[in-house]
Order: C-alpha cells, then structure tokens, then sequence
C-alpha cells in the first residue's frame, strides 16, 4: 500500500489541477479513483472528504492571493473585480463536476475567498464600483448583469469591509435612481432581497427605504416637468451643486413649487432642489439637424446661456450662474470632454467659447455627469461609524460578564462585529480609550483583565 503521505501529495496536485480534473480514469469520478488508492481502507480511516475539502480552500486562497495583492491602481487597471468573478465562477462550476460533498465544497471555496478578501483593503470599494457600472441601463442585458451580480453577492458574503460597501452602494443606488440611470427599480429589488438572504435584514434596510419612496409617483406640472419628491432624511447626502437658474427653467420651477404648497397636505413642507441630482432634455439644432442633449440641470443651464452669444467669459457665466470657481470648472470639463465637445476654453482661460460646428452620429447624446459621490468622504463617515460600533460591542461584553480578561474581551467583541474586522491594534486602543472615558478599569500592573465601571 502507498505511503499516506504520497496520497496526501498526489491529491494536492490534482486539486491544483481541478481546471482539467472533471473525470480521471475515463469514466471513474475523483471520488472513486481515490477509494482505489486507498486499497481497500475504509473512508473514515483516511477522512478523505475532509481532506479534499481542507487543500480545496488552500487551492482557492492561493488562487485569489496574487489579484488581490495588485497595488489599487495596477488592481484598477487590470479588471481585478472581473478577474476575480471570472476565478469564483471558475472553481464552482468544478465543483459541480465532482460527486461528492458539494455542500462542504462549495464552503471551502468561500472560506478560501473570505481569506483573503478580508485582508483586502480597497477591494469592497471597486466591488460597490463594479456593482454601479452594471447596474446602469444600457451597459448589458439582464441575463449578463444576473450571472454577474449572483457572483458579487457570493462575493459580498467573504467581504472584511461589509459595512463600507452597503455605505458605498447606497450612495450608487440613490444615483442611479435620482438620476434616472438605473436598469430598473424591480431588478434592483431583486439584487437587494438576495443581499439581504446572504447578510442580513440590517444590511440592506437603508437601500430598501429608498426603493420604497421611489415607488410614489412622480408629480407632472403643465411646465413639462417631471418631479420626484423623496424624504431627504432617509437618503445620503450627494454632491449638490446651487446655481441660479435661466429664466425659462426657473418659470418651470417655480410653477411646480406652487402647485405642490397648493395641496393642503404639502403646505408646510419646505422643498429643497439638489440640480445635480436632476435630468434635462435639451433640443439642439448641429448643421440644420436636431439633436437631444441628455444633460444634468446645471449643464443644460450653461448651455442654455449660449442661446444669445458663442462667446462668454469666465466671469460673466459665474455670475449669471452664481456658481463656485469649483463648480465652473466641473461644468466646462465636463461639456469639453473628447466625448461631447460643445464647448472649449480659450488659452487665456477667461472665455469660453460654444462650438457651433459640433457633429455627432447619434440622434441623442448622454453628456457625461460631473461626480456625485464623495468616496473619500463616505470612507471617513464608516469609519467614524466604526468607532462607534466598536466602543457599543466593547461596553456591552464588559457590562454582561463583570469581569473579563482582554484577551477574551478583543475575541468577543471581534466574534460581534459582523459587518467588518478592525485589527487587534484598534480594539485595544479603543479599550485604553474607554479606560480613559472610566467606561472600563484594567489591573495597574498588566492590565490583562478588564472590570466594567457602572
């Protein structure tokens, strides 16, 4: 009988392998190739399945290790979201080729996933990037954006930074759908109800409030005006640009205003109006032929402003706008991109100049959107929020047992933090923190064991 120890090797050799290991022996499965090998010893002697299961999720960590470890910007570069889709894909189909323990399989491949991800940490960030880019209308089909968002909640499931990407994504969310980008509202019901049945009810409550108070519809005014009225406590905070609108669409504004405070039930509420968050069709006339500009509010604003000159400074548009040096900037790249050059800058930088002879295939355009998502600051807000997590779990164990050592207590709060892992290094330092705060008492000399303070 062969050395148990060679057996061991030659298994880890096939599951490195798994991509061509479907059949072994013409038609004999893995499972029964290995009871040959064995000569005849019972299963149980050799916990065959368990050792399977255990190099599969070494197999898989290995796999993943090398696309995670890309610096953020090679990662970007290269797809790493995709390449890593396309890995999980990859090695479940395997296991759905092989007869045996698919169950404890399938939870290899996971923890192999979940080892790595966890130590990842911009990869919830470019997934919650991924999620939006499939999730706007007229990227793909709704057979190509399911098998791909099946994947990410898989994928969502093995996260370290949950909570940074439920953040992160409800900000796209509230995007797609003010903006009127998103494929659907029902599909993306859909996707939130399998989040929710992998993480949790908590994980997903803010998304849905806001599915929710889409679903009232929108107001129609005689001034060709669709308005969409939501609860601003509910939602997060976007980019808002103020500007003063042109005569023509502040007639249209104020005409919509008045007819929602006619209703008795409107009459106190105050309505404030984020215009980036808006969508403007604009009719324009390239050459004797028409053409529907699709552009944010304060986009079709400047434009507008073109109607009775091809030549404005710098100046005169911020004022007739009343908008930020920021914003100007923003506005100009934005509409004298390579994409839709309808305006351009002069080299002095004070005159902005309408580009009369601009020519395009299409009949509609979609003018690329200035950005409406502060990533840096929605990371900050989790963080802070973190704190606050971690400080709760910290007071809480203490609180239940009286008396705990450090050790212990680092091991349960870590146990009740679901939504992300802080390292040991933070733990303690929000201990020391609460110490501090005579929230907890250590010992003087080792501080080893911790007293909760009523």
């Amino acid at each position: 009988m062969e050395d148990p120890t060679q057996i061991l090797w030659e298994l880890r050799n096939m599951v490195e392998q798994l991509s061509t290991l479907r059949y072994v022996n013409g038609r004999q499965h893995l499972h029964e190739f290995f009871k040959e090998k064995l000569e005849g010893r019972t299963e149980e002697q050799y916990n065959l399945d368990s050792l399977m299961v255990t190099l599969f999720g070494e197999h898989v960590a290995a796999k993943v290790a090398p696309l995670v470890a890309l610096p953020e910007d090679a990662a970007r570069k290269q797809g790493l979201v995709r390449e890593v889709i396309e890995l999980h894909d990859e090695l479940k189909n395997h296991i759905f080729f092989n007869n045996f323990s698919r169950s404890r399989l399938y939870r290899a491949l996971q923890d192999g996933f979940r080892r790595i991800l966890v130590r990842s940490k911009s990869f919830a960030v470019q997934l919650a990037k991924f999620c939006d880019s499939i999730l706007k209308k007229g990227k793909f089909t709704y057979e190509e954006i399911q098998k791909k968002m099946d994947t990410v909640v898989e994928l969502i499931d093995c996260l370290g930074d949950k909570d940074q990407f439920s953040e992160l994504y409800r900000h796209q969310l509230a995007s797609r759908l003010l903006c009127n980008q998103s494929i659907s509202p029902r599909y993306e019901s859909t996707v939130i109800s399998k989040m929710q049945h992998v993480c949790g009810s908590n994980f997903t409550k803010k998304m849905e409030v806001l599915l929710k108070d889409m679903e009232v519809q929108p107001y129609t005014s005689g001034e060709l005006m669709d308005v969409t009225v939501v609860s601003d406590f509910d939602w997060p905070r976007l980019s808002k640009v103020d500007i003063t609108l042109p005569e023509a669409m502040e007639r249209s504004r104020k005409a919509f205003e008045d007819m929602y405070k006619s209703e008795a039930a409107n009459s106190k509420r105050r309505l404030s109006w984020p215009y980036s968050l808006g969508t403007c069709i604009l009719n324009a006339t390239f050459d004797g032929r028409d053409i529907e500009l699709i552009a944010s509010v304060p986009q079709a604003a400047l434009l507008m402003l073109f109607n009775d000159a091809d030549k404005l400074s710098r100046s005169e548009i911020k004022a007739r706008l009343g908008i930020t040096d920021d914003v100007f900037a923003s506005l100009v790249n934005s509409l004298s991109s390579s994409k839709c050059k309808l305006i351009d800058m002069e080299q002095s930088g004070d005159l902005v100049v309408f580009n009369s002879e601009f020519s395009v295939k299409k009949n509609k355009l979609q003018l690329p959107s200035h950005k409406l998502i502060d990533k840096k600051k929605v990371i900050k807000t989790v963080d802070m929020q973190r704190t606050d997590m971690i400080d709760a779990a910290l007071v809480r164990i203490a609180k239940s047992k009286k008396v705990i050592g450090k050790t212990e207590l680092i091991k349960e709060c870590l146990e009740e933090l679901e939504r992300f892992q802080p390292s040991i290094e933070v733990i303690e330092t929000r201990i020391k923190y609460l110490v501090r705060r005579k929230f907890l008492k250590t010992e003087v000399a080792s501080e080893v064991t911790c007293y909760y303070m009523p």
